[in-house]
């Protein structure tokens, strides 16, 4: 709750900086989406694989607050592992590392649900980022390796 907070303040503060009229500069930030399905699972889809989902970050100085969604998984979320979303370093084409775990709410089902968090992002990390190599897995039982993927892609 504390970070679905913190991240709904945060989208407040930049969206009212944008209008803003004040003498005072605003701090740049950067946008990045992701969306998510079975087919950008690397190496391949999941057999059985459905679902899908949608991620916004946006980067501000050092830190990154990522808000998202997804639904229709086949299969139930594995929290076990990285808590079933789990953020990795890797282009399209690779099979990453793990960096980051968001924060997540299932729904009832346990196939839907959204997830969040706030991350504190090093040089090297915001470079990754900015060059679309930061990407969202979502983990089930049946499909270990990411049943839905989306990469963050830097909005224009």
């Amino acid at each position: 709750m504390r970070t679905l907070i913190l991240l709904i303040s945060a989208l407040a503060i930049i969206s009212c900086s944008k209008g803003s009229s004040t003498t005072q500069p605003s701090k740049p930030y950067s946008v990045f989406k992701a969306t998510l399905s079975p087919q950008n699972v690397v190496p391949q889809p999941c057999q059985g694989a459905t679902g899908s989902g949608s991620a916004t970050a946006i980067l501000q100085e050092d830190v990154l607050i990522l808000s998202g969604s997804f639904s229709g998984l086949h299969d139930t979320l594995f929290t076990g592992l990285l808590g079933g979303i789990s953020i990795h370093k890797g282009s399209k084409t690779e099979v990453g590392y793990f960096i980051f775990t968001p924060d997540v709410h299932l729904n009832d089902d346990k196939k839907s649900g959204r997830f969040s968090g706030i991350f504190q992002l090093t040089p090297t990390r915001i470079n990754q980022l900015k060059n679309d190599s930061f990407y969202i897995d979502i983990h089930t039982p049946s499909c270990p390796n990411g049943e839905i993927r989306g990469q963050l892609e830097l909005q224009q």
